[in-house]
């Protein structure tokens, strides 16, 4: 773990039973964590590594959010049977 934190989320990766998307780039804040808890999950899981040279690129770039927002929303879409959305999204 990063020694800053107190909380050890690994501990819980193999807990999480809901279907998981991970977006994620190299360059992203501790992309070892991310992969680690993805890998130890016992759920339905993805990870999808975008190419980014932050974190920051997750909110400040407009593609890697376009992106990650599209990701996410297909992911909902697959995994909520009961999400209503507008049909040009599908």
């Amino acid at each position: 773990r990063e020694p800053w934190l107190s909380f050890d989320a690994q501990a819980l990766a193999p807990q999480v039973t809901a279907p998981t998307l991970f977006v994620h780039a190299e360059g992203a804040l501790a992309p070892q964590w991310a992969q680690q808890f993805h890998d130890s999950m016992r759920a339905e899981r993805r990870f999808v590594n975008l190419e980014a040279s932050s974190q920051v690129d997750f909110y400040d770039r407009p593609d890697r959010v376009d992106e990650s927002a599209d990701l996410t929303a297909r992911h909902l879409i697959h995994h909520v049977s009961d999400l209503r959305v507008n049909a040009e999204w599908a």
